[in-house]
């Protein structure tokens, strides 16, 4: 999902990553690390849960910081004008859309997409991803499952060796594509 978001609102639906390659590539295993060292520390929230029960994964967040608060006013008078990076639907409907954590299917759509996807998830790999709570076997069927549109097919293999071509070596971008299941 996060993904998706850069490619679609940072990246303009471009599979250029650029400057956000680092983000996507290492952040997931950094903040599982971080909260591994720091487990007793720290709090995970999942962006679904937050979604789908707003109220009772902000109590959760709450009681974690030990502060005592009304979760029906923190409810109602949530500013929402300015959300960084969801700058879709939650300004217009006032708050965050459960549907919203689905709209990586528009944009994984292609078998470009679903391949570099299923690539990217099998580089995080299972442990990181179970550590987020998340089932990488889950995920890469829903991929599948996904309805293929075969635009902008050309265009994403352009972007990708683009892409590739400012970080890696002709014989490691030769690798990269051999090892693309």
């Amino acid at each position: 999902s996060i993904a998706s978001s850069i490619i679609d609102r940072w990246l303009n639906n471009k599979l250029r990553f650029g400057n956000y390659r680092m983000d996507i590539k290492r952040g997931p295993k950094f903040l599982v690390e971080g909260h591994e060292k720091i487990k007793d520390k720290s709090i995970s929230v999942k962006y679904e849960d937050l979604i789908s029960n707003p109220g009772e994964e902000i109590k959760k967040i709450f009681d974690y910081l030990d502060l005592k608060v009304d979760i029906g006013k923190i409810m109602n008078s949530v500013e929402t004008s300015y959300i960084p990076g969801d700058v879709n639907k939650s300004q217009y409907y006032g708050k965050p859309i459960l549907d919203y954590s689905k709209k990586w299917k528009k944009v994984i759509n292609t078998p470009v997409r679903k391949r570099f996807m299923k690539s990217y998830l099998r580089g995080l790999g299972d442990p990181v991803l179970k550590k987020m709570g998340y089932n990488i076997d889950k995920i890469i069927k829903e991929i599948r499952e996904n309805k293929n549109k075969k635009i902008n097919i050309l265009t994403d293999i352009f972007d990708i060796i683009i892409d590739n071509l400012k970080f890696y070596t002709p014989e490691e971008i030769k690798t990269k594509f051999k090892n693309i299941k």
